[in-house]
C-alpha cells in the first residue's frame, strides 16, 4: 500500500480540538471565537479568500502560534504540519531530513536487517533482542522501511538526490522534500498548507492516491479544486473570523454557496423594492401634511371659524409628521439591512482584458524544429508549435523539463540559445505572467507600477483600471508592491498586463498564489478574452474551465502534442502521465 508508512492502527483515536479561538492583529479580528475539531478519518478542506486567516488557524492548531484567547487540545496525538514557510537544515542530506521524524525507527530497522542477515538461533540473548526489534517494527508498521522511504521520495521527485545536501536542491525540490518528511513521520493528523504548490502532475496524482489510503485525520488548504474534490469529504469556509462547515467536498460546497448567493440576490431585490416603497410612502406623507388642513375643512364645511381650522390643521400636521417619521425609520432600517446583505457578497475583480484587433484570425507564432539550450546544455530538441489568434494551449512537463525555457526561447528572452525557424507576427503584443511576477517592480507603489507600463493614461484612468482589480482605496493604490501578498501581487501583474490590448497571453503557473475565488474570477475573464492563451499549469480544473483545446508535453528533451484535452478527464490524465 502506498500509504502504509504514513498510517497507523488508530485503536484509541483522539481528536484535535480547538475551543473559542480568538486572534487579532492590531484592530483586525482574524478569528472570532472559533471552535473546531479534527478526528482521525476526517477529510477536511479549508477554503477562504487570501488574508481570511487560513494559515493563522493552521498555525494555532499546530501550536506554532498562540491564540489571544481560547485553547487547543492536542493530548495524545501527533501532528504532521506542512507550512508554506517551512525551514530545514541545508547542511543535512535529503535522506537525513526526510527521516528526521523517524530517526529511531530507521536505527531499529537497520539493526534488525543486520541481525537478520546473521541470525543466531542458539544465542538466547540474540533471539530476545531480535524479537524485541521485531515487535517494535510490527507495532509501528515499519517493515520494509527503507523501501517505503525510497518510494515516497521517488514519487515526490527527490529520490535521486537522496545523498545530496539540501542546499543543492531547487525551491520546488525543497518543498517536495518538506512534504516527504511529513508523510514519512507517521503523524495522527496531517495539516497541509498548499501542498500541491510546485508539484508536477505525477507527484500531484501520487499524493492524491497516498491520501486516499491515509487512515488518520486530514485538514488541508489548497487552491487545487480537482485535488480537493478527490481527497476531501467535508469543507470548512473561513470568512469574517468565523468557520462555517459544509458536509461535502469542494464541488458540494460550491453548490451550497450558489444557493446561498441566489438567496442573497433575491434578498437584495426584495429589500431594494422595500426601500423604493418606503421612499414613496415618505413622499405621500409629505403631500398629505401639505394638504391636511384643506382636507379637514372640506370634510366640515360648516365649521369655518379660525380656531377650528387651526386645530384641525395642527392635528393633521402632527399625524402626518408622525407617519412620515415612521416611514423614514422604516426606510433607514431597510437601507441598513440592504447594505448588510450587500456586504456579505465577496469582492470580485472585474478585469477588462481586451484582445487586439490587428491580428484577429491570424497566426501569431510559428516555431519549426526549434532547439533550446543554455550554453552547451541542450534542454529541448527539434520542437515545433504553432500559435494562432484564439488558441487555448496548455504546456506540460515535469519540474525542470524545460517548459519555461521553451517559452523564453520562442520569445527570445534572456540567455536561452535557440536554433531552428521561429516566426513572430509583426507588432504583436505578448504579455508574459511568470511565476515570479517579474513585471512588478517591488520598489514601486501599485500606482507607479501601472504608470510605468501606461505612461500615456491619466492617473484617474489608471485608478479606475486598478479598482477593477480591487485596488480601490488611496491607501491600497499607494501601497508599495514589496508588502503585497502573493495574491495581491498576482492581481497587480494582471492589471498591468490588461492595460493595453493583448494578442497573446502567456501564463506560467498562474494559480499558484491565488485563492480559489480569484482563480474563478480570472477564469471568467479568460473565457471572454478572444486572443490566444498559452498556459503552463497542472491545475486541470483551471485548464478545463478556460477552454484549453490543445496540449503539449515536454519529456526527455522532446516536445510532443497530445491527442486528448483537459475536458476529457481521466482519459486526458492517462495520456499525459504516459507521455511524461
Amino acid at each position: 500500500m502506498l500509504s502504509r508508512i504514513g498510517s497507523k492502527e488508530f485503536l484509541n483515536p483522539k481528536p484535535l480540538i480547538a475551543t473559542d479561538i480568538h486572534k487579532e492583529y492590531g484592530e483586525r479580528v482574524v478569528l472570532d471565537r472559533v471552535s473546531v475539531s479534527v478526528n482521525p478519518g476526517d477529510r477536511i478542506g479549508l477554503v477562504g479568500s487570501n488574508g481570511a486567516g487560513k494559515t493563522t488557524l493552521l498555525r494555532i492548531l499546530t501550536g506554532v502560534e498562540q491564540p489571544d484567547r481560547g485553547s487547543v487540545s492536542r493530548e495524545g496525538i501527533t501532528i504532521g504540519y506542512l507550512a508554506q514557510d517551512f525551514t530545514m537544515d541545508e547542511e543535512k542530506t535529503v535522506y537525513e531530513v526526510a527521516t528526521e521524524g523517524i530517526a529511531h525507527l530507521v536505527k531499529v530497522s537497520e539493526e534488525f536487517e543486520a541481525m537478520s542477515s546473521d541470525y543466531k538461533a542458539d544465542d538466547p540473548n540474540f533471539v530476545s533482542k531480535y524479537d524485541q526489534l521485531l515487535n517494535l517494527l510490527q507495532d509501528n508498521n515499519a517493515f520494509n522501511l527503507q523501501a517505503d522511504i525510497q518510494t515516497i521520495l521517488k514519487h515526490l521527485g527527490v529520490g535521486r538526490e537522496i545523498d545530496a545536501k539540501v542546499s543543492t536542491l531547487s525551491g520546488g525540490q525543497t518543498m517536495r522534500l518538506a512534504l516527504a518528511r511529513i508523510l514519512i513521520s507517521k503523524p495522527d493528523i496531517l495539516i497541509l498548507d498548499e501542498p500541491t504548490n510546485h508539484l508536477d502532475l505525477h507527484a500531484n496524482l501520487w499524493l492524491r492516491e497516498f491520501i486516499s489510503e491515509w487512515q488518520g485525520g486530514l485538514l488541508v488548504v489548497s487552491h487545487d479544486r480537482d485535488f480537493l474534490n478527490e481527497i476531501t469529504t467535508s469543507t470548512w469556509e473561513l470568512a469574517n473570523g468565523s468557520v462555517q462547515p459544509y458536509g461535502g467536498n469542494y464541488e458540494f460546497y460550491k453548490e451550497q454557496k450558489g444557493l446561498q448567493e441566489a438567496a442573497r440576490e433575491r434578498e437584495v431585490v426584495r429589500l431594494s423594492g422595500e426601500v423604493r416603497k418606503a421612499k414613496k410612502q415618505i413622499e405621500k406623507e409629505k403631500q398629505r401634511a401639505a394638504h391636511s388642513a384643506r382636507k379637514d375643512l372640506t370634510r366640515k364645511p360648516d365649521d369655518l371659524d379660525r380656531v377650528r381650522a387651526h386645530y384641525f390643521k395642527e392635528r393633521a400636521t402632527k399625524t402626518a409628521g408622525r407617519k412620515k417619521r415612521v416611514s423614514e425609520d422604516k426606510r433607514d432600517e431597510t437601507i441598513e439591512e440592504l447594505e448588510a446583505v450587500k456586504r456579505r457578497a465577496p469582492a470580485k475583480i472585474t478585469p477588462n482584458l481586451v484582445e487586439s484587433d490587428a491580428h484577429k484570425g491570424k497566426r501569431l507564432i510559428s516555431a519549426r524544429e526549434v532547439s533550446c539550450s543554455y550554453g552547451d546544455t541542450v534542454v529541448i530538441e527539434d520542437g515545433s508549435m504553432d500559435i494562432s489568434f484564439g488558441d487555448r494551449i496548455a504546456l506540460f512537463g515535469n519540474n525542470g523539463s524545460g517548459k519555461s525555457t521553451w517559452i523564453k526561447g520562442v520569445l527570445g528572452i534572456n540567455d536561452v540559445v535557440t536554433t531552428g525557424d521561429i516566426q513572430l507576427a509583426q507588432n504583436i503584443n505578448v504579455q508574459l505572467l511568470d511565476q515570479r511576477y517579474a513585471i512588478v517592480d517591488r520598489g514601486q507603489s501599485v500606482l507607479e507600477n501601472a504608470q510605468r507600463v501606461a505612461a500615456s493614461i491619466p492617473s484617474g484612468g489608471l485608478r479606475q483600471h486598478l479598482a477593477r482589480f480591487l485596488f480601490r482605496e488611496t491607501l491600497e493604490v499607494n501601497k508599495r508592491a514589496s508588502v503585497l501578498s502573493g495574491g495581491e501581487t498576482a492581481r497587480l501583474a494582471l492589471a498591468m498586463m490588461a492595460i493595453q490590448p493583448v494578442d497573446l497571453l502567456i501564463l506560467d503557473e498562474p494559480t499558484n498564489n491565488l485563492d480559489i475565488e480569484s482563480i474563478e474570477q480570472i477564469e471568467a475573464v479568460l473565457q471572454e478574452f478572444q486572443g490566444a492563451v498559452l498556459v503552463v499549469s497542472h491545475d486541470i480544473s483551471f485548464l478545463r474551465n478556460i477552454g484549453v483545446d490543445k496540449s503539449y508535453v515536454i519529456s526527455n528533451k522532446r516536445l510532443s502534442k497530445l491527442m486528448a484535452t483537459p475536458s476529457e478527464g481521466e482519459h486526458f490524465k492517462e495520456e499525459l502521465l504516459g507521455a511524461l
